[in-house]
């Protein structure tokens, strides 16, 4: 019997042991880390060409402030990692909102490339939607995702069509209200003030997508219906966006948002090569300049000049000219690990709020890729998206480390409850 004891504490103090050990994703954290590097050398060596402009410590002040954003990232990454409970207040959720909402308008007051999605401030400068993007996506997986461990008895009770009372029907009216139409009133509100107020097209489509991937994802079968209303929606939307670029109506936009446009499907005419398009075209040319394997490092020729400020949204286009269709393919690798490992998780938790959070931030990576290397590389037209952890940009860095915090939270909870099963009935 005594040795039965032992042997139970000791099987107890081995699987005690693994909870310490083990916890986040180490890869996730491998492939930021290494994004995070690269791009703080990259932004340095893209920055180069504009030392002539702005003086030799350009470059070195890029690099600051880029581990700057690095290190405030970090440590939020850092406290979200490890804080204990990630759930709030519904309150402090439309805090956070209203917050984001007035740093939106703000920008109002500067103009940047013919947009006002920056606010400059002691020669920093803070991009307000990266931060709602993130708040919004917590917001959706809360409000669409409790109730599937919290309400799901009263869910299945009054979301049918059978009522028997006017109270039902009230009490359906309300969670609808909550679930879709309060969800729907933010994602709604913000990207108004994008197009609106910021002239920011290509951020509100952003916003909007990120908003339905998170959406899609909500477990409850009560949204299946809605869901499929979405998907008739995206065939309408696709519909409307062909017709909107054949018939050229694209030119009711704002002048630098209509030049985009007409940039991108004739970026070699005479009207827009030393225009609108300039930066398109330099930006192939620097993809085509590349090869296979790059020209080394620190031998581009199109970030003297050729690509303006080219450590931000073109630094895909350094990359390439300096490491080849090869050092892309590996960015690329990179961060296709950290959005398969997200969704990877997102599939195993049993929590909505958790795989609706994961499901959403893996999103919010693989759109930021995909805007950006679709609009440098002419697939799409460029909306202006930095990508994450490379391009220069401190509130994109800042807000993508803390999203990957948010991950990593929801990963130690899942990969802790897993060991805590697997002792359970190892002691049994």
């Amino acid at each position: 019997m005594r040795f039965t004891k032992n042997h139970q504490k000791r099987r107890e103090n081995y699987f005690i042991g693994l909870l310490k050990r083990r916890g986040s994703d180490k890869l996730i954290f491998f492939c930021v880390f290494l994004l995070c590097l690269f791009g703080v050398i990259m932004i340095g060596d893209a920055s180069i060409g504009m030392a002539i402009k702005f003086g030799s410590s350009y470059p070195i002040n890029g690099m600051l402030k880029q581990m700057a954003a690095l290190f405030l990232g970090g440590i939020g990454m850092i406290v979200l990692t490890l804080k204990k409970n990630l759930h709030l207040n519904e309150k402090i959720y439309y805090f956070l909102i209203g917050l984001a909402y007035i740093l939106m308008i703000a920008c109002l007051h500067w103009t940047v490339n013919g947009t006002h999605a920056w606010i400059k401030i002691f020669g920093f400068s803070i991009q307000p939607v990266e931060f709602f993007k993130i708040v919004m996506i917590a917001y959706i997986a809360f409000i669409d995702g409790k109730y599937i461990t919290t309400s799901k008895k009263r869910a299945s009770r009054l979301y049918h069509n059978n009522y028997t009372s006017e109270a039902a029907k009230e009490a359906h009216n309300k969670i609808m209200w909550d679930e879709i139409g309060k969800p729907a009133l933010v994602v709604l509100i913000g990207t108004g003030i994008c197009i609106v107020i910021q002239k920011d097209l290509g951020s509100a489509l952003i916003l909007v997508a990120m908003a339905l991937c998170t959406f899609v994802s909500a477990p409850n079968k009560w949204f299946k219906r809605y869901k499929h209303y979405l998907k008739l929606g995206f065939l309408g939307l696709m519909v409307l966006t062909i017709f909107f670029v054949s018939t050229k109506a694209y030119r009711i936009l704002s002048p630098h948002q209509a030049a985009r446009f007409a940039s991108w499907l004739e970026p070699t005419n005479s009207k827009y090569i030393f225009g609108s398009s300039y930066q398109v075209v330099n930006g192939l040319v620097g993809y085509t300049n590349g090869g296979l394997i790059g020209r080394g490092f620190n031998n581009s020729v199109m970030k003297y000049g050729y690509i303006p400020e080219a450590q931000n949204d073109y630094i895909s286009a350094i990359i390439t000219e300096e490491f080849g269709l090869i050092g892309i393919l590996i960015i690329i690798l990179l961060y296709g690990v950290i959005i398969f490992r997200l969704l990877k998780y997102a599939f195993k938790v049993k929590d909505g709020q958790s795989k609706m959070t994961l499901v959403g931030i893996a999103s919010y990576f693989f759109l930021h890729l995909f805007v950006n290397l679709g609009g440098v590389s002419g697939l799409i037209p460029m909306t202006g998206v930095p990508l994450l952890l490379v391009s220069a940009g401190g509130t994109s860095t800042i807000m993508a480390l803390f999203g990957i915090g948010m991950a990593q939270n929801i990963i130690i909870a899942y990969n802790k409850e897993q060991l805590k099963e697997a002792a359970a009935k190892d002691v049994r």
